[in-house]
């Protein structure tokens, strides 16, 4: 297709969409923001959190809902005035953990919740001064690994609780230091929070520190998914941010922490790796570890290469080591099949890479599913991989797609009563060339009553590149 007295070819994205009302502020902070799926063990439902605003009272409010994967009605699992996130299923799916704030104290941190997925009530299990974060169950079902921020300079429950109180009493906040390393973007590193990991058993309600005197950061952007745990329950895998050198420059590691040696110390196992190592999963035998290595210290962007280190004896192995993509998110599913997302061609398809395809050199993914921009994939015992995907027409909805690829299926329908009757335009791929011959490429989108050969103004975007995209088509 060729635009009309242009030699500038382009590809239609998406069709323009008729209606009456044209997408306003008021219908944007209208639309749900529809979260992650998390399946079910059996794969019959998922969880899915939805966020919607309040323009009144100037904040968002999420709430968990169970979707049947049989085409059924959601229905909601927490009190629409109550902010609850991060689902997590038990091993054998009565129960469901998930961290929320009490419905009259919006600013309140979240603490951890676990609710009979059978019949009954919501059970708030955690006290914690600044809240708690991303849970876990063990793999008997009698307790729960989670997060919980504690101040640098006091690393214990009551300790913190105690500076808090004195924080919330001083009129401002004074900080002085010599470290180089001492705020990142907005947060405070000096005088700031950090995440511990902590177990609760939930027989008698006893929580322990496992890492009492760590100084460890987790990722300073997004602290979940920063740790994975052992399919026996004894140990976990930790990604996360020390000092190193004689300078302190902040680096990531993988770390390896006992659960059942008393005060245990996080084991260092990437200490030869040239710059960061993140996101650390054990394979799905448990004597190997998968995690993403970058190779340049000084580029903030620097691609993650996936690589294997056996645990018994710490050789390591590449997975993707040559392949130009930069994959996110990675998760094992059945058989030793990996999954993840990554950008491509504006985009971000659902990958798929083959057990043992990976330590033999050439080999690249097969992307299952492309059209728009996927994230999160999750595997699901139904057969079906279940991901969030948003378009320049459409906002983030569950979709999934059958564990060997080929046609997508929307799952969930949460925005559609608030984009009833929004007239969109027309999304179009132009390609151009660029400096030095290099192919350039541009999203336009057209107003929703454009006619052809009419003269439009263009306000023009860019996105926060050259290592970024706007990821909507």
């Amino acid at each position: 297709m060729t635009e009309s007295g242009s030699t500038i070819s382009y590809r239609r994205l998406h069709g323009p969409r008729p209606g009456s009302r044209p997408m306003d502020a008021e219908v944007l902070w209208s639309i749900p923001r529809v979260g992650g799926p998390v399946p079910a063990p059996g794969g019959h439902h998922l969880a899915v959190p939805v966020t919607t605003f309040s323009m009144e009272d100037n904040r968002g409010t999420s709430r968990l809902w169970l979707v049947p994967t049989d085409g059924g009605q959601p229905r909601p699992l927490t009190a629409p005035d109550r902010h609850a996130v991060q689902p997590a299923f038990s091993p054998n799916g009565d129960r469901m953990a998930f961290v929320a704030r009490p419905a009259d104290d919006p600013k309140a941190p979240g603490q951890l919740h676990v609710l009979p997925l059978l019949g009954g009530e919501a059970e708030r299990v955690t006290d914690m001064p600044l809240g708690v974060l991303d849970p876990t169950w063990l793999p008997d079902g009698s307790g729960l690994i989670f997060g919980a921020w504690l101040y640098e300079e006091h690393l214990d429950v009551e300790a913190t609780r105690a500076e808090d109180e004195r924080r919330k009493e001083e009129p401002y906040a004074v900080y002085a230091t010599e470290d180089r390393f001492y705020r990142f973007w907005d947060r405070w590193i000096v005088g700031g929070k950090l995440v511990h990991l902590f177990h609760l058993d939930l027989a008698s309600g006893e929580i322990r520190d496992l890492m009492p005197n760590s100084r460890l950061w987790f990722n300073l952007m997004d602290p979940a998914g920063a740790y994975d745990l052992h399919v026996d329950g004894t140990e976990l895998l930790l990604g996360a941010m020390h000092r190193v050198g004689p300078t302190g420059r902040p680096r990531s590691d993988v770390f390896r922490l006992s659960l059942t040696a008393e005060g245990a110390e996080p084991e260092l196992l990437t200490a030869d790796n040239p710059a960061n190592s993140i996101r650390p999963r054990y394979t799905p035998c448990g004597r190997g570890v998968l995690y993403g290595r970058t190779e340049d210290p000084d580029f903030y962007s620097d691609r993650p290469r996936l690589v294997r280190l056996m645990l018994a004896d710490g050789l390591e192995g590449p997975v993707l080591e040559d392949w130009d993509r930069a994959p996110a998110a990675w998760r094992f599913g059945a058989g030793h099949n990996l999954w993840f997302h990554a950008e491509d061609d504006g985009g971000s398809p659902i990958w798929h890479l083959e057990p043992g395809e990976a330590i033999r050199d050439g080999v690249h993914p097969d992307a299952i599913f492309r059209g728009g921009t996927c994230s999160g994939p999750r595997p699901s015992a139904d057969g079906n991989i279940y991901f969030l995907r948003h378009s320049a027409s459409e906002p983030p909805e569950v979709w999934r797609v059958p564990v060997a690829g080929g046609e997508g299926e929307r799952v969930t329908f949460f925005t559609q009563d608030a984009l009833e009757d929004v007239a969109l335009g027309e999304v179009r791929d132009y390609r151009f060339e660029g400096a030095e011959g290099e192919s350039v490429q541009a999203v336009v989108i057209l107003p929703p009553d454009h006619e052809e050969g009419t003269p439009l103004p263009l306000v023009h975007m860019i996105h926060g590149g050259p290592h970024g995209t706007f990821g909507d088509l």
